[in-house]
């Protein structure tokens, strides 16, 4: 638990960095598509070559999101939503949290 949390607290500065520049070009990429939707709507333009590539690899991504199936899906989601639960509900009582609720009972 120790060494996880190391690692962890080591990892928070890279997760950040990594994390703030994929929002930069995620907002670079919705700039680029309504200029791109501008020159679409003024005449101009039908076609992309970077729009063209986020869309191919949007369709690949669905079709293989589609081939693992609803269930495989649903349990990842329900297993990442736990691991997280988890995860909070240890922290929170490793640094003595408690919610007012427990807090009360407990002095009862």
């Amino acid at each position: 638990s120790t060494t996880l949390t190391t690692r962890l607290r080591r990892a928070v500065p890279v997760i950040s960095r990594l994390s703030g520049g994929l929002l930069v070009l995620a907002g670079a990429y919705v700039a680029w598509y309504g200029w791109f939707e501008l020159r679409v709507l003024a005449g101009t333009t039908l076609a992309d070559p970077v729009v063209g590539a986020a869309t191919e690899v949007q369709s690949a991504l669905t079709r293989w999101v589609a081939g693992l199936g609803a269930g495989t899906v649903l349990l990842a989601a329900v297993s990442v939503v736990a691991v997280v639960a988890v995860t909070a509900v240890r922290a929170s009582r490793r640094r003595g949290d408690e919610t007012p609720a427990v807090a009360e009972g407990a002095r009862r």
